[in-house]
């Protein structure tokens, strides 16, 4: 029998209320990668470290979050001339 670690880990319950977010934008954050996740029994399972440095970045870009990268200093993925 594996024996997980779930020190440091949030239900989707517990990362709506820690973070504020939506269950919808949690599971697209999760499914994209966008925050640190482990999968278990079909439930994900957030790290909170992660979601909560996560947060603070989004919050700290304000409303430059919706700009492009190269806006924000960082490399754009457009390739057009």
């Amino acid at each position: 029998m594996t024996t997980i670690d779930l020190a440091g880990l949030l239900t989707i319950r517990e990362a709506i209320k820690e973070s504020g977010y939506t269950a919808d934008y949690l599971r697209r954050m999760a499914r994209e990668g966008t925050v640190k996740t482990q999968q278990i029994a079909g439930r994900w399972l957030f790290d909170r470290d992660d979601l909560l440095g996560h947060r603070a970045e989004m919050d700290a870009l304000g409303k430059m979050k919706h700009a492009p990268k190269a806006t924000r200093g960082g490399e754009s993925d457009d390739t057009r001339d």
